[in-house]
């Protein structure tokens, strides 16, 4: 409205609900959402993730079951006022992005928030993301096509990982955006190898990202 407030407007659809009385959803994806390392790809889980906050606001506390042809993700239920943030956030987000480009490549974000042994390490991980690695050539080398390659719009606004981050506004996005929903699904693999014995989680490689 003229106040720059955002409403919300649409149907969460295909709840379910357990013979003792908890609510769910299932998602089915057709793609896989893991590497071939066997890593997860956050950046395919982000609609399933808005879905999943909408959920807990529109009808309470709901588990969310994603299921793909090698595997499945639990994404458990959160306290209604905690979706509401999140989801609050990512209306800012669309609404500044509706206004001017936002200094924002979900992939890149998310490979700069995997990289956790520091800023060093996520920024190198992040400029591999964006641009790619010194004299890779997108399409033809093998690897995972860099996003500056795949985004005309990026190429435009911010034609290097310098222009995306000088500003700091990349990390705070990131944060804000991309990192409850890595939390959530790391929190949901760690407890499936724990109940399975198995042991995993995200390879630090750049590669893992294809």
């Amino acid at each position: 409205d003229d106040k720059g407030r955002v409403a919300l407007d649409d149907l969460v659809a295909d709840l379910r609900r357990s013979p003792d009385g908890r609510l769910g959803r299932i998602v089915l994806e057709s793609s896989t959402l893991t590497t071939h390392k066997g890593s997860v790809r956050h950046d395919r889980l982000i609609d399933a993730w808005i879905r999943h906050l909408a959920a807990q606001v529109a009808a309470g506390p709901t588990l969310t079951e994603v299921l793909w042809p090698e595997g499945e993700l639990t994404l458990q239920p959160l306290a209604p006022e905690e979706a509401r943030a999140h989801l609050r956030s990512l209306l800012r987000a669309w609404r500044d992005g509706m206004c001017r480009p936002l200094p924002l490549a979900r992939r890149t974000a998310i490979a700069w928030l995997e990289g956790g042994a520091g800023p060093a390490v996520g920024h190198a991980r992040a400029r591999v993301a964006y641009e790619g690695r010194p004299g890779q050539r997108p399409g033809t080398d093998r690897g995972p096509t860099p996003e500056l390659a795949r985004n005309p719009g990026l190429r435009r606004s911010h034609p290097t990982y310098d222009h995306l981050v000088a500003s700091g506004e990349f990390e705070t996005l990131a944060n804000d955006l991309f990192k409850p929903l890595m939390e959530r699904v790391n929190a949901a693999r760690a407890a499936a190898n724990g109940a399975d014995g198995s042991h995993g989680g995200n390879d630090p490689d750049t590669g893992d990202l294809a």
